[in-house]
This record gives structure tokens, sequence and C-alpha cells, in this order.
């Protein structure tokens, strides 16, 4: 089934300096019926300006820590751009 969920997840703090370090966030859960997870963060990649999921057990997840308010309207058009 296709539809847009809302998970808890981890965030991480930072690559360099702090790698193992997360803090507890949420993240929209993406499905598009008949596409594998890969192809759903693929699109999303695609999309103008390109949207950065992740994969985690099967489920593509953004991860609204990571988007700033100004950019609601981007990450709107680009996922109603792969549901259809």
């Amino acid at each position: 089934p296709s539809g847009l969920g809302v998970v808890e997840s981890r965030a991480t703090i930072g690559g360099g300096s702090l790698p193992e370090e997360t803090l507890p966030s949420r993240a929209i859960s993406v499905r598009v019926a008949d596409q594998a997870p890969q192809a759903i963060a693929a699109r999303l990649r695609q999309h103008a300006p390109p949207v950065i999921p992740y994969i985690t057990e099967d489920q593509v997840l953004l991860d609204l820590r990571t988007v700033p308010p100004d950019q609601d309207v981007a990450l709107t058009s680009a996922l109603r751009a792969i549901s259809s």
C-alpha cells in the first residue's frame, strides 16, 4: 500500500566529531505501492530540489529534524510527485 506515516527515529548528531551520538526524532515514512524502497529514494533524490531520504528496515524515511520550515512546500511537492 502507498502512504505516508510518522515514525519515531534516531537522528545522528554529527558525522565527524560525534558519529555515534543520536537524538530522538521523528521521520516521515514513505511507501509507494509496487515500488522498492531503493526506487522511492532514487525518485526523491532526482526531484528538483532533491530530497535526501535514508532507508532503514525496508522503509524510506525523511527525518523532520533536517527539514527547515521554509522547505515544507518543496518537500510536499516532492512527495506528491513520487506518489503519482
